[in-house]
């Protein structure tokens, strides 16, 4: 093991609320990509759309990602700092 990974290992045994803050970050983040390919693939159907009534759904769907982004990328920034 490394230093880094050593130190991590030990403070997780010391500090329980950090283990579990880690475990979140890493969580959000995964939570986030998922989310930034999911508005990706969703864009690049609303740009082959030609129904307006499927990609007016579409564009509904998309707004929702992009809020759920924005305030998961808020919380992680809030993680980042305490």
């Amino acid at each position: 093991m490394k230093t880094g990974e050593l130190l991590t290992a030990i403070t997780d045994i010391f500090d329980e609320s950090g283990k579990k803050q880690r475990k979140q970050k890493k969580y959000l983040k995964e939570v986030l990509v998922g989310l930034k390919r999911k508005a990706k693939s969703l864009r690049k159907r609303l740009a082959n759309e030609k129904n307006e009534k499927d990609s007016k759904i579409i564009r509904k769907e998309l707004c929702v990602i992009c809020a759920q982004r924005k305030k998961g990328l808020k919380l992680l920034k809030r993680l980042n700092k305490g």
